[in-house]
């Protein structure tokens, strides 16, 4: 917010420059004296420092400002899909991995899967869908198989649980 100093009323289309992240936008303040601009999300969460200056004009004095913005891992939402199949046979398990916001599928993640002690992982492909193969006990049963991505430097971890019917 760019005010007069000597009023407190906030200062009505002056133009403020922003800097963050090397990339400079410029706004013109509204009638309270707020200006804005809108960046990109830095590649990975964390803390990050941009600046606001307003470069001044004949009635007002330069002025700039630092602050921070904290950029949050994005929440994800792992799905792993129920199977059906017959004792002894190779099945293919399947989990996809989500952005919770918007429901879409995020690519070149590794899932890891565990299925009877066996770990296996697999790499999401462009919908966001990760595929191991298992082979099925001989038993006819319903079984657990369980399905997690660990997270990164952008992503929230998230797990889930399915099972595979052996019939």
């Amino acid at each position: 917010k760019l005010v007069d100093k000597s009023t407190g009323q906030g200062l009505h289309c002056q133009k403020v420059v922003f800097l963050f992240k090397g990339r400079k936008r410029e706004s013109l303040t509204d009638q309270r004296g707020v200006a804005k601009a809108d960046y990109d999300a830095p590649p990975s969460s964390g803390t990050y420092t941009y600046q606001a200056e307003f470069l001044g004009d004949n009635d007002f004095a330069p002025s700039t400002s630092r602050a921070e913005v904290r950029i949050e891992l994005a929440p994800t939402l792992l799905v792993a899909y129920n199977v059906t199949a017959e004792a002894e046979k190779k099945v293919t398990l399947k989990a996809k991995l989500v952005k919770k916001a918007t429901g879409r599928g995020i690519r070149g993640q590794i899932i890891h899967f565990v299925f009877k002690g066996i770990k296996k992982e697999s790499k999401t492909d462009e919908r966001g869908v990760a595929r191991v193969t298992y082979t099925t006990p001989e038993e006819p049963d319903t079984y657990e198989y369980d399905a997690s991505f660990s997270g990164n430097n952008v992503y929230e971890g998230s797990d889930t649980k399915s099972v595979i019917k052996v019939k």
